[in-house]
């Protein structure tokens, strides 16, 4: 065989292994997924976060076939996956359960936590939770009105309960005092479960944590106010914050975040997949019914959504580290 005619078959041979792997990553693209997708979530499963990924794991079985395997990982506050999901490998199935606004207050209170705001990719948001103030359930605070009453009157020594420092339950506690002109001393705890423990057991005189603990510590603690614009339809006597003469509101959004690594088409694929989940019929039911609020931000606005976010949580940044 000459020269000339080697090469030629080498160049055929290349171009035929080429035409073959494009085809089999098309295909392997076009079928996703095609084995079980990982899902960190960086807290406990009892929380928020932790609950939500639950209803995307029980329904992405049932739209896709495929197995949602949920990796809990608590620690930081949620900097512990966060810090690491950039490491994992980039291929669409290694996912990681992102917390806004807690991913842009987190570094910039505390730029240790191994993680910049900027370098968290996000591919879908799909729900939302309004933050309540809460108090136990036998507390002489009967209104929020009564709470504001004491703080002013006894400046620095009431105690509130949180989730972590520099996260969302921080900034409202921290936007809340500016709002209400009082001065309370925040207490961090490392998750929901363990800051709702603190308040039903007495440790603090009130927590900053969520609507769906509404649902699930009902009972034991007593909500005195809602952070949103307005009533829940869960909770048709509470009143919002806001309607009790205090103007301010504060709540979370829970999406899914990929590897910086991941290409264009792999994110849109789990963004698409994602959606046709929070699609299908019976999980916003479910959802709306333990106390979460529908919210989708699809792929192509989630940089706007993610900026404005940006925007108005940064300025609170300052607050946060004087406190």
């Amino acid at each position: 065989m000459t020269l000339s005619r080697k090469n030629t078959l080498i160049a055929m041979l290349a171009s035929l292994a080429f035409g073959i792997l494009c085809t089999h990553s098309i295909k392997a693209d076009e079928s996703y997924p095609n084995k079980s997708v990982k899902l960190t979530v960086g807290f406990g499963p009892g929380g928020p976060s932790g609950i939500s990924a639950r209803f995307l794991q029980k329904y992405f079985e049932k739209v896709t076939g495929k197995d949602l395997i949920i990796i809990n990982k608590p620690g930081g506050g949620g900097a512990g996956a966060w810090s690491e999901m950039n490491q994992l490998p980039a291929d669409g199935y290694n996912l990681t359960l992102m917390s806004l606004p807690q991913i842009i207050l987190q570094p910039g209170v505390t730029p240790t936590v191994g993680y910049e705001f900027s370098e968290l990719n996000t591919v879908l948001v799909y729900t939302s939770v309004p933050q309540v103030f809460a108090v136990p359930a036998n507390s002489e605070f009967e209104t929020l009105t009564d709470f504001i009453d004491t703080a002013k009157a006894q400046p620095g020594r009431l105690t509130v309960a949180g989730t972590a420092s520099g996260g969302s339950n921080h900034s409202a506690h921290t936007l809340f005092n500016q709002a209400a002109d009082i001065k309370t001393v925040y207490i961090p705890f490392k998750d929901t479960a363990s800051t709702v423990a603190a308040v039903k057991g007495g440790q603090t005189k009130a927590a900053w944590t969520w609507a769906t603990q509404g649902i699930r510590d009902q009972g034991s603690i007593k909500i005195l106010g809602l952070a949103a614009e307005e009533r829940m339809e869960l909770f048709p006597d509470l009143p919002t914050i806001k309607e009790q003469g205090v103007d301010m509101e504060d709540q979370a959004w829970w999406g899914i975040g990929v590897p910086a690594a991941t290409p264009e088409s792999v994110r849109r694929k789990v963004s698409e997949t994602f959606l046709s989940v929070m699609q299908s019929e019976g999980i916003t039911d479910e959802m709306i019914a333990a106390g979460y609020v529908p919210f989708i931000v699809e792929y192509d606005d989630v940089s706007k959504f993610k900026d404005g976010l940006y925007r108005t949580y940064s300025a609170v940044i300052p607050a946060l580290k004087a406190n």
